[in-house]
């Protein structure tokens, strides 16, 4: 039996009596993004640039500006998945839909090998 429920397939059948749900290439993605909160990590890039435009009196150079976008962005992202990894043992009980607890994201996909 194989099928799709809201991104994420199902493989088995009905006679083996296990189901196996695999991620698909979206519902991965989309459990990233909810991993590092897309929405607040953009916006702290957007407030990197902002600091700088205020330190300096004028906007930032065109070679200033993405750093600074870009450091804010993965400061962020990865002080949320961070947050996220040390909170999963409550995230199961309290948020069992979160990207680890539903196991759309495991931990090891968070380490670099």
């Amino acid at each position: 039996m194989r099928g799709d429920v809201m991104g994420v397939s199902m493989v088995g059948s009905v006679g083996e009596g296990t189901v196996e749900w695999k991620p698909t290439a979206v519902s991965k993605a989309r459990a990233l993004a909810e991993l590092a909160r897309a929405d607040l990590v953009f916006g702290a890039g957007l407030f990197v640039v902002a600091g700088e435009f205020l330190a300096l009196g004028r906007l930032p150079s065109p070679k200033l500006a993405p750093l600074g976008f870009l450091s804010g962005l993965f400061i962020s992202g990865s002080a949320n998945i961070a947050n996220d990894y040390f909170d999963r043992e409550v995230d199961r009980v309290n948020r069992p839909d979160r990207p680890l607890p539903s196991g759309l994201v495991t931990v090891a996909e968070l380490t670099v090998p």
